[in-house]
């Protein structure tokens, strides 16, 4: 080692030194506050405390879909505390950028430094009714097992407005480059199919891994290598090649790369992904004895209930630095995105794992020296089932634990064994940025965003942009502000000579909603299209145009949401009731037949009959004993061509159970009869 390198040495200790004990990771950033001001035009104004070591602000402004910072809105001296932008429009998102210079006198040099903050910021901004097709593809173990709960998924990504296409693949447990190279084939030939709109990727279940590059990232030589890479799945058009690297020094087999192995070259991504991937794979964790069926039944449990309000995390973050100032300063990533997506005050200096008994958080990070299974002084492996770890956005940064394949990993593990954890990352080589999520957008637009940033979020993160390592483990469409949905979603249909009309009904007891939306489809695989034109402000909607056949309901509760920067027209997780309209034709309309269907019925039956003349007309249900189970109609009806649906309920509203049932139609002189089978 030369003389100039130890001398350079011996500097950086006396600087770091001098200021480690007055510089913390929080002040590298802007803590920014926002409020939308409405009473006198329309302006958005973001204001900070006042930095003692700041010199100068900057201010920029961009449009989400702008890809470089070019309208600088202001520059500021050191004593300014606040900024007013009066030129922004109801309905439209803008990108903020803050960026402070500072200068801390030390007793030889100066430290020079900057701070960052990114916001994303609305009045008005309204949730898209379409987000875009996604792909799920469905290790081809778990379909029958996780049948009820893979199908309750689907229902709950459309709620949130997507289109799902499901796709059965092989499961494939340790690496495979032919396996890799299968399910990439897959990806490739459905997006290109659905033209553009493909938009996502849900990987559930075992899945094959890809690997790529030889780095390591963490700083460890013996970790050097290939690592983990679903960016490759996420790059649609990116040569990836697997020609050059030759290490075979690693000391996981995993990590090895040598030509034509099917571990590709790149430590970078080779150009941006178009995917928004989210991965939900619990294959090797086996600390606590459980599959990894098991594990991921109980992930897409917690991902419903949280999906239906049923888990209210506390708006809160937490953040658990045993770094420091060390390298990047890497805590200063969640001081700068949790408190733009937070408020500051929301965002403290505590555990990331907590108390069994403690309620959920939004979001929780934890650095710090690492393992595959552990980041020290923060998350442990076997503390994980007496404790709870993580929020409902989990970020974790140490050692060798970003390489998730592995056995116990620390990072899967966490989202395995937390009741509340549903997404978690390695972030600190590089940063992560989840600004995006403030107004609505779903942690898979964060994770796209962040795989593809270069220079357009700069921050304290110096190194890792755009390697080919940056992964969401979880569920990509999971958003920040849960709207509870509406409640009892039922039908009822009349059905006459001339058209078709079918009416729904629904509680809520939210007082502050705006309203409904309304959306329909023949199946559950197809897109949903708006039913209503504006907002149904009452609890029922008459479709008098509905689809002949399926028919597929769902609803959407509206509801203002006010978010630590702006205002947000938001709608919650949909509900979805349905029901089939007969294809009919004019003799069967004539026809006296009592017909009921689906025969069997699982869940409903549609019963169907005619009235030849102004009668009164009586429709009731009795079991195999002749003990009355309800009544459906008991009224005078027109003439026509009717059809009630029953939803398998007596008349206390308890499910009826297995077993065959009687259908009586019956008027003053006539009287007939139809057989039901309900199955369970």
């Amino acid at each position: 080692m030369n003389k100039l390198k130890i001398l350079f040495i011996i500097l950086i200790y006396i600087l770091i030194s001098d200021y480690s004990s007055a510089i913390e990771p929080k002040d590298h950033v802007i803590l920014a506050r926002v409020e939308i001001d409405t009473k006198n035009g329309l302006k958005a104004i973001i204001s900070w405390n006042i930095d003692s070591n700041a010199k100068d602000y900057t201010v920029k402004r961009k449009l989400l879909t702008e890809d470089s910072w070019e309208l600088t809105l202001a520059k500021l001296d050191s004593t300014a505390t606040t900024f007013t932008d009066s030129a922004i429009e109801r309905g439209v998102g803008y990108e903020y950028y803050l960026l402070k210079n500072c200068s801390f006198p030390t007793d030889t040099i100066p430290y020079t430094y900057e701070g960052y903050s990114y916001l994303y910021v609305g009045s008005q901004l309204s949730v898209p009714d379409y987000r875009g097709k996604l792909l799920l593809l469905v290790d081809n173990t778990i379909s029958d097992s996780l049948g009820f709960e893979i199908l309750r998924f689907i229902y709950d990504i459309t709620g949130d407005g997507w289109e799902v296409i499901r796709r059965e693949v092989p499961r494939t447990e340790t690496f495979d480059g032919k396996a890799v190279s299968l399910i990439k084939k897959i990806i490739i030939e459905e997006y290109q199919n659905a033209k553009g709109e493909l938009k996502s990727l849900i990987l559930l279940g075992r899945i094959a891994v890809p690997y790529s590059g030889d780095y390591a990232v963490d700083g460890h030589e013996e970790h050097k290598g290939a690592w983990v890479a679903d960016t490759y799945y996420s790059d649609i058009d990116g040569e990836w090649t697997d020609e050059e690297v030759n290490d075979t020094l690693a000391q996981r087999q995993e990590n090895k790369n040598v030509p034509g192995d099917g571990k590709f070259d790149h430590n970078q991504i080779p150009s941006d992904v178009e995917l928004q991937t989210g991965r939900i794979d619990f294959y090797n964790l086996n600390f606590y004895g459980k599959t990894d069926i098991e594990l991921i039944r109980s992930y897409l449990n917690k991902n419903h209930d949280y999906r239906h309000g049923r888990i209210l995390p506390a708006n809160v973050g937490a953040i658990q630095d045993n770094f420091g100032m060390y390298g990047e300063v890497f805590a200063s990533n969640p001081w700068m995105e949790f408190s733009g997506l937070l408020k500051p005050e929301n965002v403290k200096a505590e555990n990331f794992m907590i108390l069994k008994n403690t309620s959920a958080r939004m979001w929780a990070y934890g650095c710090g020296p690492g393992r595959y299974w552990s980041v020290d002084r923060t998350a442990y492996l076997d503390q994980l089932d007496t404790m709870n770890s993580g929020g409902i956005f989990s970020i974790l940064f140490g050692s060798y634990n970003g390489d998730w394949d592995y056995e116990d990993n620390i990072l899967r593990s966490v989202l395995a064994y937390s009741p509340f954890a549903l997404t978690c990352v390695w972030s600190g080589r590089p940063f992560w940025h989840f600004h995006h999520m403030g107004m609505g957008e779903p942690i898979g637009y964060s994770t796209k965003v962040s795989q593809n940033n270069q220079i357009l979020y700069l921050s304290n993160a110096k190194y890792g942009h755009r390697f080919v390592h940056v992964s969401l483990l979880g569920d990509p469409t999971l958003r920040m502000h849960i709207v509870a949905p509406a409640t009892d979603l039922t039908n009822s249909i009349e059905v006459s000579f001339s058209h078709s009309k079918v009416y729904l009904n629904w509680q809520s007891s939210d007082e502050n909603l705006l309203g409904f939306n309304l959306y329909r489809s023949n199946d559950i695989s197809n897109k949903f299209e708006k039913v209503n034109k504006d907002l149904i402000l009452a609890k029922e909607f008459a479709d008098s145009n509905p689809l002949p056949g399926k028919n597929i309901y769902m609803l959407r509760a509206v509801r203002q949401t006010e978010t630590a920067t702006g205002t947000l027209v938001n709608m919650s997780q949909g509900i979805f009731t349905e029901m089939e309209i007969p294809v009919l034709n004019y003799q069967s309309k004539l026809s006296e037949k009592l017909n009921c269907y689906p025969n069997p019925a699982e869940s409903f039956t549609n019963i169907s009959y005619v009235v030849a003349k102004n009668e009164r007309v009586e429709v009731t249900i009795w079991d195999l004993e002749g003990k009355f189970v309800k009544s459906l109609n008991n009224s005078v009806l027109s003439p026509g061509y009717y059809l009630q649906n029953w939803d398998l309920r007596t008349e206390t509203g308890e499910k009826v159970q297995s077993g065959f049932y009687f259908i009586e139609f019956k008027t003053k002189n006539k009287s007939i009869v139809a057989k039901l089978n309900v199955i369970r």
